[in-house]
């Protein structure tokens, strides 16, 4: 028997209407009154569309009506299984408590864990979880090439030091010979003189100067000797100077190729491991490490999750429950009597809302074919097409 059938059969109960719904009805019979002030139903095309409304209206309402239904049914069906849980007896009580303070426990363990910032980001991660057998070596290696760098440094630093030490007495020994090629300038200078003097003195006023000569040559030797010995100690101390200046270049020069060698080495590390000392690279292992314990903690409880929620399942499969997966996901409830309160209120809130709809959706029906029972009483002769519309309707739905 299809619905409109079933409507056309149905005996009009009394019915509590929604203010609204009495709203609507009483404006669509005021539409009516004013299509039968104007004879607007002697039109067959006018006609036909109305009926066609009123045909459409109980269809719509049947199936609205159909679609409540079966979330009214859920929604009662959710509250039965809530009053067939509470009313166990205790020791059976005891096993599901067990299980939904668990997963309770479990559900807020994930929430804080999904809730939290990283530790690393899942680039850095994935990055860090390929070289891991690698990062302690890497680690002691970067500590070991910066402890270094920061040697060598120091000892070029030292060694450059020492080379401006030496330059500084080879000038020092250099102008000193200057001075000494001026000084013996003078000398020989004053000693021209002196001999020139002396000669004056012999041949132009024949003077006795032997002394003179004897004394002018003795100074000549004094002179030259220690001239000998400087130049000689200068000379030895530029060699000196030169050897050591040599050495030093050498030794530099190895520890600038220690230095390169060293500085390729870090920058090879900081690349392989994407950091920029050994404290980022310690730091980054670290926070991995912690990372890493968090997720394996998380797997461990999302599988511990997933194990009690079947077994809860389990469990509440023994009674006459009409949806027992569903407090896998509200398991709070069964442990905490509050919780399971507040959802009993809103489910009947929700089916206290269907049945308003429903009510409203009959209030529609019916309205719907009073007026078609009313339009075939009023018109007898529309009453072949007015069932032709309504057969086409129904074989439309099947």
């Amino acid at each position: 028997m299809s619905f409109l059938t079933a409507l056309f059969r149905r005996k009009k109960k009394e019915q509590t209407v929604p203010e609204e719904s009495s709203y609507e009805v009483d404006e669509i019979l005021q539409s009516l009154n004013e299509v039968k002030e104007k004879d607007f139903l002697e039109e067959e095309e006018s006609r036909d569309k109305y009926v066609r409304s009123l045909v459409e209206k109980m269809r719509d309402a049947s199936q609205n009506l159909d679609e409540l239904s079966a979330e009214y049914n859920l929604v009662t069906g959710y509250l039965t299984d809530m009053e067939e849980i509470e009313a166990l007896p205790e020791s059976e009580r005891k096993l599901i408590d067990e299980y939904a303070g668990k997963i309770a426990r479990l559900d807020r363990e994930r929430d804080v864990f999904q809730g939290k910032a990283a530790y690393l980001t899942e680039e850095e991660y994935r990055r860090i979880e390929r070289m891991q057998s690698e990062v302690t070596e890497g680690i002691a290696k970067l500590k070991e090439a910066e402890k270094y760098q920061k040697v060598v440094k120091r000892d070029l630093k030292k060694l450059d030091g020492e080379r401006r030490a030496y330059d500084y007495r080879k000038n020092e020994v250099l102008t000193g010979m200057q001075n000494m090629r001026g000084v013996t300038k003078i000398c020989v200078i004053s000693l021209i003189i002196c001999f020139i003097m002396l000669a004056v003195l012999q041949f132009a006023f024949s003077m006795e100067v032997k002394i003179g000569y004897l004394i002018l040559v003795g100074i000549t030797a004094i002179y030259l000797t220690f001239l000998f010995v400087r130049q000689t100690d200068a000379n030895k101390e530029l060699e000196r100077i030169e050897v050591s200046t040599n050495k030093l270049i050498l030794l530099q020069n190895r520890v600038k190729i220690r230095f390169v060698n060293n500085v390729n080495l870090l920058d090879y590390l900081y690349l392989k491991y994407q950091v920029s000392s050994a404290a980022n690279l310690e730091d980054t292992w670290n926070r991995y490490q912690k990372e890493r314990a968090e997720r394996e903690h998380y797997m461990k409880t999302i599988a511990d999750l997933d194990y009690y929620q079947k077994e809860l399942v389990n469990t509440l499969k023994r009674y006459r429950l009409r949806d027992p997966y569903i407090w896998s996901h509200q398991a709070e409830a069964l442990v905490d009597h509050k919780e399971m309160v507040e959802i009993r209120h809103g489910l009947i809130v929700r089916r206290q809302n269907l049945r308003k709809q429903m009510d409203y959706n009959r209030e529609n029906a019916v309205t719907a074919q009073s007026e078609l029972k009313a339009l075939i009483e009023s018109h007898p002769i529309y009453a072949q097409g007015i069932l032709s519309i309504v057969s086409e309707y129904e074989k439309a739905l099947k």
